[in-house]
């Protein structure tokens, strides 16, 4: 006798056996149906996803671009709940005038430093 007390075999559902079902036969390759398609389906999907989000960020880095800002307003500190701040801040694009807008920059920091800002062409 074993030690494990196992007497199943590998693909079971498969082997030569009198007591063997039709039903159990397809059983067992309807699960090896489904297992494939979720296995080659799932990696299909998850490329795809992949593929579209790489697309999508690299459409948007070359849409924007970065410009040194200066803190209008002082950034409130730290919470538990948040480590970023929206606050006011001042650019001036090349050859432009000097915009206002409102960017999210790390807590804590004070009027008159400066941060980078990620504009789109319309606003710079």
């Amino acid at each position: 006798m074993r030690a494990h007390g196992r007497t199943s075999r590998w693909l079971w559902r498969w082997r030569a056996n009198p007591l063997r079902r039709h039903d159990d036969v397809l059983e067992a390759w309807l699960v090896l149906a489904v297992w494939l398609i979720v296995a080659v389906g799932g990696t299909f999907a998850g490329f795809m996803a992949a593929r579209s989000a790489a697309d999508v960020f690299a459409r948007q880095r070359a849409e924007r671009a970065p410009v040194q800002a200066v803190l209008f307003t002082d950034a409130p500190r730290a919470s538990q709940t948040s480590r970023r701040a929206l606050v006011t801040v001042r650019w001036t694009p090349a050859g432009r005038p000097a915009r206002t807008g409102t960017a999210l920059v790390d807590a804590g920091r004070t009027a008159g430093s400066h941060v980078v800002v990620w504009t789109n062409p319309g606003v710079t």
